[in-house]
């Protein structure tokens, strides 16, 4: 069985899969290859031998492990009977509740007033932004500007790679560097070019640059919200960059396309 999986590896080895992807064709292959222990279980009962404990033995601490995977892969469910943090404190990992601490402790932040000013979040809606490829470059740029200055910082949080590995392991998505939530821009502002909201963002007002332009709010199209509410954009984030995920032996690093989020205030004309 170990050199059918040792095969699957190589063969799955000469495709570009993502290591989520990967992870749910291992978990797969693993369920159905463990069912070998309970055939062999079965050949030993029908010799008499009492190996077959043993096998049978395997075959649902093994089982045990791909419901596990199940759940870390395919869903965003953990469950109780997870033994792994235990195992981790047996092996000198830091106990869950102090490295809850130490995390919390870190995310203590003082509150950021928005550049646009603060809204009624019952009249806020996430709103789609689609840049062209000027403005992402401008996008990719404005990112590399904000490191350089030391308003964006690509420390994960301050949290190590086990913590990080835990944490990705346990949602499996990627673990950005500047955050999960994504980091608010210094400035930025929403103008009506004609009849096309573009969305400008930059240090401050007079470097501002478009960076991309509203094709719906919420899930209602710009023209028909322009006709009822007035708009404003109420918050701006940027998210993407560099990454770590939880591979099959460790963390694996990646990066994206940096990305504009916003959010849009609106109110009944």
């Amino acid at each position: 069985m170990l050199g059918f999986l040792s095969l699957v590896n190589q063969f799955l080895g000469y495709f570009n899969f993502n290591t989520k992807l990967k992870n749910r064709l291992f978990t797969i292959v693993g369920f159905f290859a463990n069912f070998y222990f309970l055939y062999a279980a079965v050949l030993a009962f029908q010799n008499g031998r009492f190996r077959w404990i043993l096998f049978v033995l395997l075959f649902l601490l093994l089982l045990y492990f791909s419901v596990l995977n199940f759940l870390y892969y395919f869903t965003d469910k953990t469950t109780k009977w997870d033994i792994s943090p235990k195992v981790e404190q047996l092996l000198g990992g830091p106990p869950q509740q102090a490295t809850a601490d130490q995390r919390a402790a870190r995310m203590v932040k003082q509150p950021v007033v928005p550049a646009a000013g603060l809204f009624n979040d019952q009249h806020v809606l996430p709103s789609t932004l689609v840049s062209s490829p000027e403005e992402q470059a401008t996008i990719d740029q404005f990112a590399q500007t904000l490191v350089q200055n030391g308003y964006l910082s690509l420390n994960y949080d301050g949290l190590s790679d086990r913590e990080i590995y835990a944490e990705a392991h346990k949602t499996a998505k990627p673990f950005y560097a500047l955050g999960q939530a994504g980091v608010q821009l210094p400035y930025y502002t929403l103008k009506f070019e004609g009849r096309l909201p573009v969305v400008y963002a930059g240090m401050n007002s007079m470097d501002a640059k478009p960076v991309g332009h509203l094709t719906a709010i919420g899930m209602t199209s710009v023209r028909e919200a322009e006709e009822k509410f007035n708009l404003a954009l109420a918050n701006a984030y940027i998210t993407g960059g560099p990454y770590k995920i939880a591979g099959r032996s460790g963390i694996v690093e990646g990066s994206e396309p940096y990305a504009i989020a916003v959010q849009v205030a609106y109110q009944e004309k």
